[in-house]
């Protein structure tokens, strides 16, 4: 790892073709094989990085099963997501804001490595907003709520209580959050949006999109620490499915729910820091503040939990557009389920 860092991808290879040969428990095996799949990657060459990653997937998804994980579980929850929108428009709550909330709530969510990390950091710099660094209090509720009944359906009184524990939990993650835009932080919480619209009415959602296809193929690639929800992007064809599953979701909530939404694009914010980053200052009444210019600086203290943490510390670059056509090969046999998702966000097919 440490020669791929210091741009030695051959020398890479020869040491882990030396620690391959050798008994290794699994997950560095595992570690081992990713490692080889990135050198492969970086010598640009693809077909071999594309089967060093399917071998190191297919191993971590047997070791995850070996530890009770269920990517199968997850699925189930979608799919609950989808039966609770069936009941139609999600109806706002009507509670007025508790003491000590802040002046504005946002949710912000995307698809996994889809800019969620780099467009928080960024945020995160601005002095009236603090963000949850994928810590989210939402989550914290929603594992306590039966979340297959309508969102319609949640009471005033139960309302009015997961509401107070929410901001509880908010104020345990990152302390006195008064006056300033709270942005809870979970990319996966799309499935959770109906319900997060009908307990905070006056809420927002910010939503950041990149094309279907760099998503699914970046997932697949990613060495996650795997569970339930993660363990999915361990194959190829359920990383696409969970996709479909998740922004098909996305597509039917903007139509269902009231709460105000926007769409970025992380292409657009790495074309155009300032610009991109200004209308979802904008949609959030709040003016520039140039300490956003900064944020880099912040990412490097070393706070960052994701995977997205080296990425986010590097200059902005455009490397990773349309990666997923050295793959095309490999890709096109099962992206069937994403082209509509390429079409409805803007993409060229």
């Amino acid at each position: 790892m440490i020669d791929l860092r210091d741009k030695h991808p051959d020398q890479a290879l020869a040491r882990i073709a030396i620690t391959l040969n050798h008994a290794l428990d699994t997950a560095t095996e595992v570690m081992a094989l990713f490692t080889r799949a990135r050198a492969y990657e970086d010598l640009q060459q693809s077909d071999e990085a594309f089967t060093a990653y399917s071998k190191a997937n297919a191993l971590e998804l047997k070791y995850a099963r070996e530890r009770g994980i269920r990517p199968e579980k997850y699925l189930k929850r979608l799919d609950d997501a989808h039966k609770r929108l069936d009941a139609g428009a999600v109806v706002p709550g009507s509670q007025a804001p508790l003491p000590g909330e802040p002046r504005a709530l946002v949710f912000f969510v995307g698809f996994p490595r889809s800019g969620t990390t780099l467009f928080e950091q960024m945020l995160s710099s601005h002095p009236d907003i603090v963000t949850t660094n994928e810590n989210s209090p939402l989550n914290k509720i929603l594992n306590r709520m039966d979340t297959t009944q309508p969102a319609h359906t949640i009471e005033e009184r139960t309302q009015k209580s997961l509401r107070a524990e929410f901001w509880r939990e908010a104020q345990n993650i990152v302390g006195d959050i008064d006056g300033r835009v709270f942005i809870d932080t979970a990319p996966l919480n799309i499935w959770a949006l109906d319900i997060a619209a009908r307990l905070f009415p006056e809420a927002k959602i910010l939503m950041i999109l990149r094309d279907p296809r760099d998503v699914c193929l970046s997932c697949f690639m990613q060495s996650f620490q795997s569970n339930d929800e993660l363990a999915n992007f361990l194959s190829l064809q359920t990383t696409v499915h969970v996709y479909d599953k998740l922004m098909g979701l996305w597509l039917r909530q903007k139509d269902l729910i009231q709460t105000p939404w926007l769409e970025i694009h992380y292409e657009d914010l790495v074309r155009d820091m300032k610009g991109t980053t200004t209308v979802a200052l904008d949609f959030l009444e709040l003016d520039w503040a140039d300490e956003i210019l900064s944020y880099r600086d912040k990412a490097k203290e070393g706070h960052i939990t994701t995977p997205s943490s080296r990425q986010v510390g590097e200059k902005l670059h455009t490397r990773a557009f349309e990666r997923w056509r050295r793959y095309e090969k490999h890709l096109a046999p099962i992206w069937g389920p994403l082209l509509p998702y390429v079409q409805a966000f803007g993409y060229k097919d």
